[in-house]
């Protein structure tokens, strides 16, 4: 993605700074879709996998092994969080992972050229569409400032739309079995984007037109579930009750900005050191 939208140049500052915000995009990404049990590590686990088997493919050993350790960190994390959530990621552990999958694939692709700059794009598709659909949602639809989070993620209205039906009132044990069968439909939903970047890692047109039509299928998919025309197959039980719609959540406007700047220190911090003593390659 870095090579098409901005070849390499003499300019190492203007590449650096580029992919600062790159890395700081998927770690707010992450902590976006952190919504559910198992939802945030699932998805991460996912990833870890396609780069972990991409890197095994190119013989790239540090980003392998990068990849298996985070894949056993998460695995010990999701045994107390999911389905139960006895313990939970929180900011600084969504921003560490999508921190931890971002400098990733900054490797593996700079030092690898046969890997297509594209394959980080479909891989990571899911939060990726997820961030840049909230953005585009809370500015441009509903007219207000980015920074005000709600209730309107595809997450939420998967839980709303196709698992509340497992929510009682006053039921807490209800409650935590429907937020734990609300992963599963994201799981698939990452496998996606996937499975095709996996099988097609170094043919940059298929993923170009894999990012193109997952974005499409998002916004079908959310479409027509905020208009309760999905598919029966796809609901846990049928004519379940409406959801009076999304509510917005009492925060300070800034709050955008603030994840933002502090993902952005996060990546400047973690990505110049790394990535200057780890290689030398055309983005540098």
């Amino acid at each position: 993605m870095c090579r098409w939208l901005m070849p390499p140049s003499p300019c190492r500052l203007r590449r650096s700074c580029f992919r600062c915000v790159l890395v700081a995009g998927l770690v707010n990404a992450f902590n976006i879709i952190d919504g559910f049990n198992g939802l945030a590590g699932g998805v991460a686990s996912l990833i870890l996998v396609g780069i972990a088997y991409v890197a095994f493919k190119v013989g790239d050993l540090v980003v392998l092994t990068a990849s298996l350790t985070a894949i056993g960190a998460i695995a010990g994390f999701m045994l107390f969080n999911f389905p139960r959530g006895l313990v939970y990621l929180g900011d600084g552990g969504a921003y560490l992972l999508g921190f931890w999958i971002g400098e990733l694939l900054i490797l593996l692709v700079a030092r690898n050229p046969q890997v297509s700059a594209w394959f980080p794009a479909l891989l990571c598709s899911y939060p990726v569409c997820e961030m840049l659909f909230s953005i585009y949602r809370r500015a441009f639809v509903r007219r207000s400032h980015p920074g005000m989070p709600d209730m309107a993620h595809l997450h939420h209205l998967i839980y709303k739309r196709l698992v509340r039906w497992l929510v009682g009132p006053g039921l807490p044990a209800s409650h935590e079995h429907g937020n734990a069968l609300t992963s599963p439909y994201l799981w698939i939903i990452t496998s996606v984007g996937v499975g095709p970047a996996v099988v097609f890692w170094q043919k940059t047109l298929i993923l170009q037109i894999g990012c193109v039509m997952f974005a499409a299928a998002y916004v079908y998919a959310y479409v027509r579930i905020v208009r309760f025309r999905s598919s029966r197959w796809c609901s846990l039980r049928r004519g379940a009750a409406p959801f009076s719609g999304p509510y917005m959540m009492p925060l300070h406007k800034n709050t955008f900005w603030v994840n933002f700047a502090e993902a952005l220190l996060l990546a400047i911090l973690g990505t110049v050191p790394i990535l200057m003593s780890s290689f030398s390659g055309p983005w540098l």
